[in-house]
C-alpha cells in the first residue's frame, strides 16, 4: 500500500542561511505536488518561511498528541462496539443453551415421575394380592 505524506515540515540546519536557496527549491516542488508544508521556527527565522506555516516542535508534538488522542477514542470505541456485538452474541448462546438444558431437566423429571407411579402401582398390586391371600387363608 502507497502511504503519501500530506504535510512535512522542513527544518533547515541550525544558524546556516546557505540553505535558503536548497529550501526555497524545495518548497517550491513540494507545493507543486499539493502537499502542505511547515517551516520549523528556528529555519524560518534564520533563512524565512517562504509562506509556509512556521511551526515549533512543542505545537506540533501538541497537535500529534490531540490526534493521536483521538485516534485512541474512537478505536476504543469501535473495540466497546465490537464487545458489545461479541457479548450479546454470547448471551444469545447461552439463552439457547439454557433452553435447551431446561427441555432437557424436564424430560428427566417426567421420565422419573412415570417410573414413581408405576412402582406405586406394583406396590398397589403387591399389597391387593396380599390382602387377598391373606383374606384366602383366614377364611379357611
Amino acid at each position: 500500500m502507497d502511504k503519501e505524506f500530506h504535510t512535512i515540515a522542513l527544518i533547515g540546519k541550525y544558524q546556516s542561511p546557505e540553505i535558503a536557496d536548497s529550501l526555497h527549491a524545495l518548497v517550491e516542488f513540494l507545493r507543486s505536488r499539493g502537499r502542505k508544508l511547515l517551516v520549523e521556527e528556528g529555519t524560518a527565522a534564520s533563512v524565512g518561511s517562504f509562506g509556509c506555516a512556521v511551526a515549533t516542535f512543542a505545537s506540533q508534538a501538541g497537535a500529534a498528541a490531540a490526534e493521536n488522542k483521538a485516534a485512541n477514542k474512537a478505536l476504543d470505541a469501535q473495540q466497546s462496539a465490537l464487545d458489545a456485538k461479541r457479548f450479546q452474541k454470547l448471551a444469545e448462546m447461552h439463552q439457547q443453551q439454557l433452553q435447551e438444558e431446561g427441555e432437557i431437566i424436564k424430560t428427566i423429571v417426567e421420565s422419573k415421575n412415570k417410573t414413581v407411579d408405576a412402582v406405586l402401582q406394583m406396590l398397589n398390586a403387591m399389597f391387593a394380592s396380599s390382602v387377598k391371600l391373606m383374606s384366602a387363608a383366614v377364611a379357611r
